[in-house]
């Protein structure tokens, strides 16, 4: 610190600074003024990527009063949470005195992602008042319409964060966070999420859910049906989130249409995760189907997993691995899916059931011999 004749001139640098419990980064600061008011010249916080600059006056005496501008260009928000990725512009203004403080600005972001969620044309407006932050904003999500409630107490650092999206659509979603699909789905989706957290820790619960919709152009589909495809009345899909995961519940459906002959159900039977590993995602879902028979006979591995006969099959599948290379299998209702004893074990039952059918039908046959 310099003084000379009432002026005063600060600089000071810290690797860290902490505000309210929150780590900022590296800070740097250059002040100047006198003892009644002062003048931020260049005061930063963070480092490249993640760097907030203030600027502005505050006056000391004979009352204190402030007014500090805070901005930040393409800030990366991976710096923030592992469930975020992206770069965001923060524009904000805190003004007032010691007995009380107000702000206002806004976060926008061309694009992120938001638990490997593409989310476009974001605009957050921002309030500050008695230590609470809050938002009311919006944003597009896969051609649909998101509005975004966010509040923020930052004594305690605890937050919450409402999320009301309608009009996604399911087949540019899949295709950005599974890869390019060899077939269509189409359909759109209402996606609701709650979430509760801290500067450690978040959760939520949540639901995904569709109209009706018809799956197309799959060359396992183009095999059974390749006209008409697979039809749906709706998908329904609770949720919930942890920190890097968003889990899908049991039971979660795909509903079919009415008048669908190809499936008479489909629904998850384990909690089905959704891991987070910085770009990649990483899934686990077990899945229970009562599929038409003609389906069934088609397909190999559908045929090794299925149980039952007639006109329809229960099969269960596990489908896991990266997104872009994800591994299926089929297997039985306890889950040992990825066993070979155990799948060599349905295959014996499905033969033993064979077999019983043959040995019904020749001594049907046989009997008639000798009638």
């Amino acid at each position: 610190i310099n003084s000379d004749d009432g002026k005063i001139n600060l600089l000071a640098n810290s690797k860290s600074a902490i505000f309210q419990g929150l780590n900022l980064g590296q800070f740097t600061a250059k002040i100047s003024g006198t003892t009644e008011n002062l003048t931020l010249d260049d005061v930063r916080t963070g480092t490249k990527g993640a760097e907030i600059i203030f600027s502005g006056n505050l006056q000391v005496y004979p009352a204190v009063k402030l007014n500090i501008a805070l901005q930040s260009e393409n800030f990366r928000l991976e710096r923030i949470s592992q469930n975020l990725l992206g770069g965001a512009n923060l524009a904000f203004t805190l003004s007032g005195t010691d007995k009380n403080i107000t702000g206002k600005g806004s976060i926008t972001a061309n694009t992120a992602k938001f638990f490997g969620v593409g989310l476009t044309d974001i605009n957050l407006p921002l309030n500050y008042s008695d230590g609470k932050l809050s938002s009311n904003g919006t944003f597009k999500i896969y051609h649909g319409t998101a509005k975004n409630a966010f509040n923020l107490d930052i004594n305690t650092q605890k937050f919450t964060d409402n999320i009301n999206a309608s009009g996604l659509d399911v087949d540019l979603m899949l295709n950005d966070l599974i890869g390019t699909l060899d077939g269509k789905i189409s359909s759109t989706a209402k996606l609701i999420l709650r979430i509760t957290g801290d500067n450690k820790n978040l959760s939520g619960t949540g639901n995904f859910s569709t109209g009706a919709g018809i799956i197309t152009g799959f060359d396992w589909l183009n095999m059974i049906d390749k006209s008409n495809g697979l039809k749906f009345s709706g998908i329904n899909a609770p949720l919930s989130l942890q920190e890097g995961k968003l889990i899908i519940k049991p039971g979660s459906a795909i509903n079919p249409d009415k008048h669908e002959t190809l499936y008479k159900y489909a629904k998850l039977i384990h909690d089905g995760a959704i891991n987070f590993n910085g770009q990649d995602l990483i899934i686990n879902l077990i899945a229970e189907m009562g599929i038409n028979a003609k389906f069934v006979n088609v397909i190999d591995l559908l045929r090794d997993g299925a149980k039952d006969s007639g006109d329809f099959r229960t099969v269960t599948l596990r489908i896991s691995g990266r997104a872009d290379s994800l591994d299926l299998s089929a297997g039985d209702k306890n889950l040992q899916a990825d066993s070979d004893n155990t799948r060599e074990k349905f295959k014996e039952d499905i033969r033993e059931r064979a077999r019983d059918e043959i040995r019904k039908g020749l001594k049907l046959g046989l009997g008639g011999l000798f009638e």
